[in-house]
């Protein structure tokens, strides 16, 4: 597990989170409430943002986060059985996954490459 990853929230723009996945060198961002909480709300790809905004043609500065990110992705806890949890990522077809606390913060984040 990565700890304290990087976030945004639903509010910042397309063009905010490609530059912070840019300069922290990821390809998913966790995306928070609030930047008063760290609750986790949805996740945003690299993927998300060639699918939802280049290929759509939007402009990445006015495109939010919320029109393009994934809402409630799967999660899991750092108790959690690691097996388990690779499991989930393979049956949902997902590489990056948050890892939050028993209050949906954000604690984490695991990646899997098959």
């Amino acid at each position: 597990m990565t700890p304290t990853p990087s976030w945004c929230v639903p509010s910042n723009s397309a063009l905010q989170v490609a530059r912070l996945m840019k300069s922290e060198d990821i390809g998913a961002v966790p995306v928070c409430e609030s930047l008063l909480s760290n609750r986790v709300v949805g996740i945003v790809t690299d993927r998300d943002l060639a699918l939802e905004v280049v290929a759509e043609g939007r402009e990445p500065d006015h495109t939010r986060v919320r029109d393009v990110m994934t809402n409630q992705p799967h999660v899991c806890h750092p108790d959690d059985d690691v097996e388990e949890a690779l499991n989930v990522m393979e049956e949902y077809q997902v590489r990056r996954m948050p890892v939050v606390d028993v209050t949906d913060r954000l604690v984490g984040i695991i990646s899997f490459s098959p």
